[in-house]
């Protein structure tokens, strides 16, 4: 992953499609780019449907991390770049 500087107008967020100079940081992966604004709707997301504690709740540490807690996560995420794909906000 690669922190994308703010100067770079010609880089939008691949979810909400903000620049580089509308948000604080953007990241790149190998085909996709999502910015801080997304990343904490999606931490917000997560700790709504109690998938990821707070910051400073380290609780998750005395948790263990059972089979359907992965599965769980990886069906959250399926249909989450599923939905993207289908948007066209993922490319």
């Amino acid at each position: 992953m690669e922190e994308i500087s703010n100067t770079n107008e010609d880089i939008h967020c691949s979810f909400c499609g903000k620049s580089a100079k509308d948000v604080s940081k953007l990241i790149s992966g190998e085909k996709s780019v999502i910015c801080n604004e997304c990343i904490e709707i999606c931490n917000l997301m997560l700790i709504k449907e109690g998938l990821r504690v707070l910051p400073n709740d380290f609780s998750i540490f005395n948790k263990k991390i059972t089979p359907l807690y992965v599965l769980l996560v990886l069906i959250f995420c399926t249909v989450i770049y599923i939905a993207l794909k289908l948007s066209g906000l993922f490319v």
